[in-house]
Protein backbone atom coordinates (compact mmCIF):
# COMPACT_ATOMS: atom_id res chain seq x y z
CA UNK A 1 0.00 0.00 0.00
CA UNK A 2 1.19 3.72 -1.10
CA UNK A 3 2.20 6.21 1.93
CA UNK A 4 -0.43 8.93 2.13
CA UNK A 5 1.31 12.43 1.66
CA UNK A 6 0.89 13.95 5.01
CA UNK A 7 -1.21 17.23 4.69
CA UNK A 8 -1.27 20.42 7.03
CA UNK A 9 -4.41 22.32 7.21
CA UNK A 10 -3.79 26.08 6.96
CA UNK A 11 -5.03 29.39 8.45
CA UNK A 12 -6.93 31.75 6.54
CA UNK A 13 -4.27 33.99 8.32
CA UNK A 14 -0.75 32.12 6.83
CA UNK A 15 -2.82 32.94 3.24
CA UNK A 16 -2.58 36.53 3.92
CA UNK A 17 0.61 36.73 5.40
CA UNK A 18 1.50 34.60 1.95
CA UNK A 19 -0.36 37.56 -0.41
CA UNK A 20 1.31 40.31 1.60
CA UNK A 21 4.55 38.38 0.29
CA UNK A 22 5.88 37.84 3.80
CA UNK A 23 9.32 36.09 3.86
CA UNK A 24 8.40 34.28 7.66
CA UNK A 25 5.12 32.89 5.20
CA UNK A 26 7.00 31.93 2.27
CA UNK A 27 9.50 30.16 4.48
CA UNK A 28 7.34 28.45 6.25
CA UNK A 29 5.66 27.07 2.98
CA UNK A 30 9.21 26.03 1.51
CA UNK A 31 9.83 24.24 5.20
CA UNK A 32 7.01 22.08 5.28
CA UNK A 33 6.50 21.64 1.55
CA UNK A 34 10.03 20.35 1.38
CA UNK A 35 9.21 17.57 4.07
CA UNK A 36 6.52 15.87 2.10
CA UNK A 37 3.46 18.07 3.36
CA UNK A 38 0.51 19.13 0.89
CA UNK A 39 -0.56 22.47 2.47
CA UNK A 40 -4.39 22.61 2.48
CA UNK A 41 -7.04 25.17 3.01
CA UNK A 42 -10.06 23.69 5.05
CA UNK A 43 -13.43 24.80 3.45
CA UNK A 44 -13.54 27.26 7.14
CA UNK A 45 -10.61 29.11 6.53
CA UNK A 46 -11.54 29.27 2.78
CA UNK A 47 -15.28 30.53 3.32
CA UNK A 48 -13.08 33.33 6.02
CA UNK A 49 -11.30 34.18 3.21
CA UNK A 50 -14.34 34.49 0.61
CA UNK A 51 -16.52 36.41 2.77
CA UNK A 52 -13.12 38.84 3.60
CA UNK A 53 -13.43 39.19 -0.10
CA UNK A 54 -16.88 40.20 -0.58
CA UNK A 55 -17.74 42.30 2.69
CA UNK A 56 -14.22 42.86 4.42
CA UNK A 57 -13.75 46.19 5.82
CA UNK A 58 -11.31 47.50 3.96
CA UNK A 59 -10.14 47.54 0.24
CA UNK A 60 -6.51 46.28 0.88
CA UNK A 61 -8.36 43.30 2.96
CA UNK A 62 -10.69 42.65 0.23
CA UNK A 63 -7.66 42.69 -2.22
CA UNK A 64 -5.57 40.43 0.28
CA UNK A 65 -8.58 38.06 0.19
CA UNK A 66 -8.70 37.84 -3.74
CA UNK A 67 -5.15 37.66 -4.04
CA UNK A 68 -5.11 34.76 -1.76
CA UNK A 69 -7.80 33.47 -3.17
CA UNK A 70 -6.71 33.45 -7.03
CA UNK A 71 -5.05 30.59 -6.81
CA UNK A 72 -7.45 28.48 -5.65
CA UNK A 73 -9.99 29.34 -7.58
CA UNK A 74 -7.93 28.80 -10.62
CA UNK A 75 -6.92 25.29 -9.43
CA UNK A 76 -10.76 23.96 -8.10
CA UNK A 77 -9.49 24.59 -4.30
CA UNK A 78 -6.62 22.16 -4.38
CA UNK A 79 -3.71 22.01 -1.82
CA UNK A 80 -1.51 24.70 -1.92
Amino acid sequence: MAAQKKQLSLDANIVFDLARDKDFAHDFREIFQSKGYALVLPPTAAQELHVIFTDGDSEADRELARIGTDPLDAMGHPPL
